[in-house]
């Protein structure tokens, strides 16, 4: 079936369309960046290590958990930044953890 020189050609140019339609359409990182403040702070152990919660009063009133790395230190009180990202697939909303300060 794959002995015509055209069908070669035409699965080329069909796989060249999909790929780029793939990259194209991939999500952007226009994720928004908000502020808030720590209320409190998580330090859990699991088997592949350690892992760090804040728990995030948000300037919209609103509570969220964040994670954040193993080694920030951000007590309760501190500036959280953090970026919201909604995926429009899903509606499902994630926070990612950008900074904290006092």
């Amino acid at each position: 079936m794959m002995d015509n020189p055209k069908i070669y050609l035409a699965t080329f140019i069909l796989s060249i369309l999909v790929l780029t339609l793939v990259i194209f359409i991939q999500p952007k990182d226009n994720g928004e960046v908000d502020s808030g403040i720590v209320i409190s702070q998580t330090l859990t152990q699991s088997l592949d290590g350690h892992r760090r919660y804040l728990n995030v009063r948000t300037q919209h009133d609103k509570l969220i958990l964040i994670q954040a790395p193993e080694a920030t230190q951000c007590p309760k009180g501190y500036n959280v930044t953090f970026k919201v990202k909604q995926d429009p697939a899903t509606a499902i909303t994630s926070y990612k953890f950008v900074s904290c300060s006092p």
